[in-house]
């Protein structure tokens, strides 16, 4: 009986780490395609009332390519960690072993995100036309890192589980 609950409760953490690793892998993509519009906006200066407009320098300076190189760099990265992240997970819960850099990663993203979280609001708060763009900016931003919170837990509980069976609470 008792192993049987250890099955059950294994099952759900397993099927926990594929949906929010398929929901990290969504992430990537949905990051990528928000970074490819918003350059494209402020670039082309469809955005102009925007506070990141302002901050682009004319297109064709040096300044403009250093500024797009490191931001392209940036996106590549963090879709990069999304999808390591986003894949690891779903390989854990398909039963393969994986190492646990991955759950750091994942922490070190929750981190950074609250950061820019923070940032975005204070950057929008000075404008009130573009805070409610901030707000939806930052609750997409949090509804990603639930997922990642919810990786790290479903990871750490299936590897107490798989070490000790008989644990009770897991």
């Amino acid at each position: 009986m008792e192993n049987q609950a250890s099955e059950i409760k294994k099952r759900k953490l397993k099927s926990t780490l594929i949906i929010c690793g398929r929901v990290t892998l969504l992430f990537a993509v949905w990051s990528l395609i928000k970074s490819i519009l918003t350059i494209y906006l402020a670039t082309q200066g469809i955005a102009e009332n925007n506070w990141l407009s302002k901050l682009i320098p004319d297109q064709g300076t040096p300044e403009f390519n250093l500024l797009i190189t490191t931001v392209l760099i940036t996106v590549v990265i963090v879709v990069g960690l999304f999808l390591v992240v986003g894949l690891m997970a779903v390989k854990q819960g398909t039963g393969k072993k994986v190492r646990s850099w991955y759950l750091v990663l994942a922490g070190i993203m929750v981190a950074a995100s609250l950061v820019s979280d923070i940032y975005t609001i204070s950057a929008y708060a000075a404008d009130t036309e573009t805070l409610i763009d901030a707000i939806l900016m930052v609750l997409v931003d949090l509804s990603s890192n639930v997922a990642l919170v919810y990786i790290i837990a479903a990871s750490v509980k299936l590897r107490k589980l798989e070490k000790n069976p008989s644990v009770k609470e897991v």
